[in-house]
């Protein structure tokens, strides 16, 4: 019995001082992963964010624009909590912000700290985050911009003219391409001007446009 235990004890010995070793880290490292963080792997999950096309992603941001905005709806209900039954569950509705924030903020940081938030990935990451956040406060509203940083997300929110504002700044210049959609400049009131039928000149407008998409080749 004692023998048997003192070959236990130096099996167990044995297997102590083979597994301590000083090269744990390269024997537990796979050298073919990267390291260290990397702007060109950062970035495509960033510009992701601007048009998704995950399946469920795509459902719970670019379907919430589209059909909350009027332009389509969706054939299949979900059992009425849908956003064009604007009955959308908690999951669905918080979907868009909680995937933005998650997918622009944690690599915007990462990059931020690698360029010293300076040179053109610093610039790069700034762009996609500004055309991200205003689809993100299209959708909501006020939402957190100006006071965000690394470590500090629960901030107050800025109003949506804030938010823009605040994305100028955060540029440096007002010079890129903006597109302004109004309602004109109706004679009577504002809401029959805007729900009501169109008029003779924009029913030709319209049916023009929709002939030419139905004559035009589909994949």
């Amino acid at each position: 019995m004692k023998n048997r235990l003192k070959i236990m004890l130096g099996i167990l010995l044995v297997g102590s001082l083979t597994g301590c070793t000083g090269n744990f880290e390269e024997y537990n490292t796979d050298p073919y992963a990267p390291q260290e963080p990397d702007p060109t792997m950062l970035l495509p999950t960033m510009i992701d964010a601007m048009m998704y096309v995950q399946q469920n992603n795509s459902q719970m941001i670019d379907q919430m624009v589209g059909t909350l905005g009027g332009y389509f709806t969706l054939t299949n209900r979900w059992g009425g909590q849908n956003f064009d039954t604007f009955n959308p569950s908690a999951d669905w509705n918080q979907g868009p912000y909680n995937t933005m924030f998650l997918n622009i903020y944690g690599n915007l940081f990462e990059i931020e700290e690698l360029s010293q938030g300076s040179g053109h990935w610093m610039a790069i990451a700034n762009l996609i985050r500004a055309a991200v956040m205003i689809r993100v406060a299209d959708i909501y509203g006020p939402i957190p911009y100006s006071q965000v940083m690394k470590g500090l997300m629960y901030v107050p929110y800025d109003t949506n003219e804030e938010v823009y504002k605040n994305i100028i700044a955060h540029l440096g210049t007002d010079a890129f391409p903006r597109v302004k959609v109004g309602v004109g400049a109706p004679e009577h009131d504002i809401v029959d001007w805007v729900i009501g039928p169109f008029t003779a000149n924009e029913r030709k407008v319209i049916d023009g446009v929709l002939d030419r998409a139905l004559s035009s080749p589909t994949a």
